[in-house]
């Protein structure tokens, strides 16, 4: 498999070393475990074969330039410290990139991006029509820039269609161990993981994210989140917009192009985000913590609360804990 790190001026220096790191200690860890680990090869690429500078200044060489490689397997972009990529790359050099992603993944490449490089993606039309996320206090730059993309806030890690995003500075730590995931299966992922002393199975960002941080960016969304902290049990649609004097379509189509859920996901959203704060203050179980979010079942609680932070109640306890 040809794996290609694509290396672009502004970058976190952290996320493109890292990569690359990750990858090498893969083999490290498939060898001590003695598990079978399939042929791979990784490149650090610019868009025109010239060492890159990072966001702090300084230069890292590459191995080549993009258009060079003409047969990608998995194509991994690190975070950047620039927001708006008309001023990473000149034109010319932006459409050249652009156009080489969209390229490669068309032949089948699987391409991913961690932090503000998701915005790379963004700008070459593969986030257009697909679930995605990014950091979260870059949510709403990537919505402003492109609102076809359909961008989940708080979202640990999203993958749809072949396009991977992930959130946070860091970030390139859980798109790596993805990517070593889907090039040589779970138990060398862990291997991987283990080895190099990281978290195999990482939370989402909205854990990290200032109490009512979302809210805020939008007062309908502070009155919406509002409302349905404060509603006993869980509010149906009708019942937000009938408080926000909106019609339901009306609400459906703010609430997406704030957040790019639907109602009933920001429901769930907020109601398992008051159970989490409940087990993480209170220490209480899980079925009272089901009650609290206003589930019925139980099992269906915990469902959703690993489906929505990346862990069971009982393991996002415990996680919880060892880092207080």
């Amino acid at each position: 498999m040809q794996i290609v790190i694509l290396a672009l001026p502004q970058c976190l220096p952290t996320s493109l070393v890292g990569l690359r790191d990750l990858f090498r200690l893969t083999r490290m860890a498939a060898q001590r475990a003695r598990l079978q680990l399939p042929e791979f090869e990784v490149r650090v690429l610019s868009s025109n074969g010239e060492a890159v500078v990072d966001g702090y200044g300084s230069q890292h060489a590459v191995d080549g330039q993009i258009q060079a490689q003409q047969n990608a397997d998995m194509i991994l972009i690190p975070g950047l410290t620039e927001h708006d990529i008309s001023q990473v790359l000149p034109e010319v050099e932006r459409l050249s990139v652009t156009h080489w992603l969209r390229q490669q993944y068309a032949r089948g490449a699987v391409v991913g991006g961690s932090c503000v490089g998701v915005f790379m993606l963004a700008e070459a039309g593969l986030l257009n029509g697909r679930r995605c996320t990014t950091t979260w206090w870059s949510h709403t730059e990537l919505q402003q820039q492109y609102p076809k993309a359909q961008c989940q806030w708080g979202a640990g890690l999203q993958c749809h269609e072949r396009v991977i995003t992930v959130g946070g500075p860091m970030s390139w730590v859980d798109l790596g161990l993805f990517a070593i995931r889907q090039l040589a299966g779970e138990a060398v992922a862990r291997a991987t993981a283990d080895f190099a002393v990281i978290d195999n199975t990482p939370v989402a960002q909205s854990v990290y994210a200032p109490h009512g941080y979302i809210g805020e960016q939008s007062p309908l969304l502070l009155k919406v989140e509002s409302f349905v902290r404060s509603y006993l049990g869980r509010p149906s649609v009708d019942d937000i917009a009938s408080a926000m004097t909106l019609s339901n379509r009306t609400l459906a189509r703010r609430i997406k192009e704030l957040t790019g859920e639907t109602p009933t996901a920001l429901i769930n959203r907020v109601k398992l985000d008051m159970a989490r704060v409940m087990l993480e203050r209170d220490a209480i179980p899980a079925k009272q913590a089901a009650d609290y979010a206003g589930y019925v079942d139980e099992s269906a609680f915990r469902r959703a609360f690993k489906n929505q932070f990346g862990k069971t109640p009982r393991e996002y306890v415990i996680w919880y804990q060892e880092r207080s």
